[in-house]
């Protein structure tokens, strides 16, 4: 049975407790924004700003590719294309045979990365 398939069955049964892995995760390489648009959540945040570091996001990116995820989101409540290392964060993802799907707010150019899914 395909994960899909498992995934379906897990929500169509109401279960509590999966028995596999996430299909895909949310990772949040920074919470800084350029913008402050009034219907988002970024303006409120209470939470220190900041980037995450190449070795934490490493150790994710392993741990993803031994559990098998398919997809990572680049994304949460900042524009990713602020960090430094974006570049080498999508490439350590697709080395580990990992899509990426970035969530951007469209004001930087990322014609020029390599990912799966704008």
């Amino acid at each position: 049975m395909t994960k899909y398939r498992k995934m379906l069955n897990a929500y169509y049964s109401k279960n509590t407790i999966c028995d596999y892995f996430p299909l895909h995760i949310y990772i949040e390489p920074t919470n800084i924004c350029n913008l402050s648009c009034s219907h988002c959540p970024h303006r409120m945040m209470k939470r220190k700003k900041g980037f995450m570091g190449l070795t934490l996001y490493e150790k994710i990116i392993n741990e993803c590719k031994i559990m098998s995820i398919e997809w990572v989101y680049l994304f949460h409540v900042g524009e990713v294309l602020l960090h430094k290392d974006i570049s080498s964060m999508i490439n350590m993802a697709k080395t580990a045979g990992i899509k990426i799907r970035l969530h951007i707010n469209g004001t930087i150019d990322a014609s020029n990365l390599k990912v799966d899914e704008l």
